[in-house]
């Protein structure tokens, strides 16, 4: 729940609600009617009368309110975004996703943590993805490559590890890694490229922890406020192309 309120007047005749929507500016705008004689309204808003009658009994005016959510304090919002390029892309050429962390406050998030399956193809069209569809072949973030944590010396800010994900199948990789703090109203920019090694649609799934995942690869944050946009999907065709060699 990010806006959440209770519209009444002094002598508790609430306002009947409509329809709720988020605007473009995170605030919550409410359509609806009231049968109130002093709703809580902004001047000539509307109709000043409230169109009451004591002889009729209440009759309903509409309104139209918005309401501006006010995050708690120590609590940051961090969202991710994941595009591909080429789309499709031929089996043996590069793929590249390219993620964007936008830390929107109101806090500095101090401890950022990225995680990224490498995406399997359903080489048989039986509904299980079973068959690992991509070699990894770099890490960039903010244009500095991202070494390997076992070719990593204690120079590097950053490294990736490699994690098993499902036993069951062969080479089937999470790739995790820490970028560190993003301030409020920052944003950081994350590359991964990587080959096609299979024909068929590729899923990308990209997660933003600010702070760290646990050995199930479940974030675990009390900073984040808005845990439902900390994962981005990019979907990819990858096709044979007319004369491959892939090794």
């Amino acid at each position: 729940m990010i806006v959440y309120t209770f519209l009444l007047d002094t002598k508790c005749s609430q306002g009947i609600r409509q329809k709720v929507e988020i605007n473009n500016s995170g605030n919550a705008v409410i359509v609806g009617q009231t049968a109130s004689v002093n709703f809580p309204v902004t001047p000539d808003a509307y109709d000043g009368s409230y169109n009451y009658d004591p002889l009729k009994g209440y009759l309903l005016d509409a309104f139209l309110a918005e309401i501006s959510g006010v995050r708690p304090p120590g609590t940051a919002d961090i969202l991710v975004t994941n595009t591909d390029a080429p789309d499709p892309v031929d089996v043996g050429s590069e793929l590249t996703w390219t993620m964007k962390a936008i830390n929107t406050g109101p806090e500095d998030a101090p401890n950022i943590s990225i995680l990224d399956r490498l995406p399997l193809v359903d080489a048989d069209d039986d509904g299980f993805p079973e068959t690992v569809s991509v070699k990894l072949l770099g890490i960039w973030v903010d244009g500095v490559e991202v070494l390997s944590c076992n070719d990593c010396n204690e120079s590097c800010d950053i490294c990736y590890s490699l994690t098993k994900d499902d036993p069951g199948i062969k080479d089937n990789y999470i790739v995790q890694f820490n970028i560190g703090s993003i301030n409020a109203s920052v944003m950081r920019t994350i590359i991964i490229v990587a080959m096609p090694l299979a024909s068929g649609e590729l899923l990308n799934h990209i997660e933003v922890c600010a702070g760290i995942f646990d050995a199930d690869f479940v974030c675990q944050s009390t900073l984040d406020v808005n845990p439902a946009n900390n994962i981005a999907t990019a979907r990819t065709q990858s096709q044979s192309g007319s004369s491959l060699e892939v090794e």
